[in-house]
């Protein structure tokens, strides 16, 4: 399983190029959801509402081309929610020398009762000089 953010610059093309790699891979599954916009962005990069349902049409059209034969699943199911929470603890050992321990979770739920929970874990040090 593979997750996707598409965002308004995302060319219909680089996804069936992505799907048919996949496929290839043997990727059974592939999550692709629309970026949303959020204040911190000043950039035009986010769909439209109408923009993602001429792009989420094809990819529905891909999926079914891709990935229909990979799998025995009977039906399709959408994204309801989406979270994500991150956190980070820093300790300075030294004026140059730096400790750090990352967490992240992230958290989805689908129409049809599909829940993924992820962990993610990163423990890191930097030295700057």
């Amino acid at each position: 399983m593979t997750n996707t953010t598409v965002f308004k610059n995302t060319d219909v093309a680089e996804l069936e190029e992505l799907c048919a790699f996949l496929n290839e891979l043997g990727v059974d599954g592939l999550l692709l959801s629309p970026g949303y916009h959020y204040e911190s962005v000043t950039e035009d990069i986010f769909l439209t509402r109408q923009e993602i349902q001429k792009k989420f049409q094809r990819v529905l059209e891909l999926s079914k081309e891709y990935f229909d034969s990979n799998t025995n699943l009977p039906q399709r199911s959408f994204l309801r929610s989406q979270m994500g929470i991150s956190a980070v603890v820093v300790y300075h050992v030294s004026s140059t020398f730096h400790i750090a321990a990352d967490y992240f979770r992230a958290d989805a739920r689908w129409w049809l009762g599909e829940e993924q929970v992820v962990h993610g874990f990163n423990l890191g040090s930097t030295v700057t000089w």
